[in-house]
């Protein structure tokens, strides 16, 4: 084996593994390590040194002022302090009829329906003037209602399911009433929307006479286009439409009046959003 760290192994020593011709009077002397010895011949270990605090009479005396300053202090006055206050009274309150509503819960009867109370249930709700009468010899009844689990249940719980399937059936029978009375309010609202228009931009029109003429077709429009499923696409082209119609042929005489349509349309896309809008939303749009 040379000198030179770099120079390439024998032919003889590339199939050996390294180390193999390490000489071992060249390893460092191991390091052994003594446990201590234990028993009687042991050194008895050091008992911890406590240093007695000195005391302080300054400091002492002003702990216990500190004390006392803190025992004769009020409650807090702020508007955090009260709230605070409030919150754990209402937590306590909780807590407690929580408490009182489990203990009553386990001292009842298992499965006494008779001698439970009544579940706390809203009042049956009569049925409207306008709902469809039941046909001849069929019961306004829910078919669940003669089912064993439902003859289980406690009377006040029976009660509300009764008013909830009741709800359930009769939800739609006022519909065409609400759906005429929607037609209307949108033909009002049109009407005064255009009238009010019209009335602002007299003097480009050069007269009042097309104010109430726009009122009309205003109303007209925006009532067919409520009836015909509303939005602000088909509200828009109705006033679109009744602005056309009202003034005729003083669109080509007079080009101030683009201006007049495209205010038409965009405020009647607007009310047509609206409706759009709660109806999207989940809610009774009439």
């Amino acid at each position: 084996m040379t000198d030179d760290d770099w120079a390439p192994l024998p032919e003889d020593r590339r199939v050996h593994h390294p180390g193999e011709f390490a000489d071992p009077a060249a390893r460092p002397p191991a390091v052994v390590h003594v446990a201590p010895p234990v028993g009687p011949a042991a050194a008895p270990a050091p008992a911890p040194c406590r240093v007695s605090p000195v005391p302080n009479p300054a400091a002492e005396r002003a702990l216990a002022e500190l004390r006392a300053r803190l025992a004769n202090t009020k409650p807090g006055t702020s508007f955090v302090a009260e709230s605070q206050r409030r919150q754990r009274r209402e937590e306590l309150r909780e807590k407690r009829a929580l408490a009182a509503a489990m203990a009553e819960a386990a001292a009842r009867p298992a499965h006494d329906w008779d001698a439970a109370e009544p579940i706390a249930t809203a009042p049956l709700e009569a049925p409207p003037a306008h709902a469809v009468p039941a046909a001849a010899g069929e019961p306004d009844v829910d078919a669940r209602e003669s089912e064993p689990w439902f003859q289980a249940l406690p009377p006040g719980e029976r009660e509300r399911l009764r008013a909830h399937w009741w709800q359930q059936r009769h939800r739609h029978d006022d519909e065409v009433p609400r759906r005429h009375r929607r037609i209307l309010r949108a033909g009002g609202i049109g009407a005064g929307v255009f009238f009010v228009l019209a009335v602002l931009q007299s003097p480009w029109f050069g007269s009042f006479e097309p104010v109430l003429r726009l009122a009309a077709a205003g109303g007209v429009a925006l009532g067919v286009a409520e009836a015909t499923g509303g939005g602000r696409f088909r509200y828009g082209v109705a006033g679109a439409a009744a602005f056309v119609a009202a003034m005729g042929s003083s669109l080509f005489t007079n080009p101030s009046l683009l201006f007049s349509l495209s205010l038409m349309v965009y405020v009647s896309a607007i009310l047509g959003m609206e409706r759009e809008m709660l109806r999207s939303g989940g809610f009774r749009a009439d």
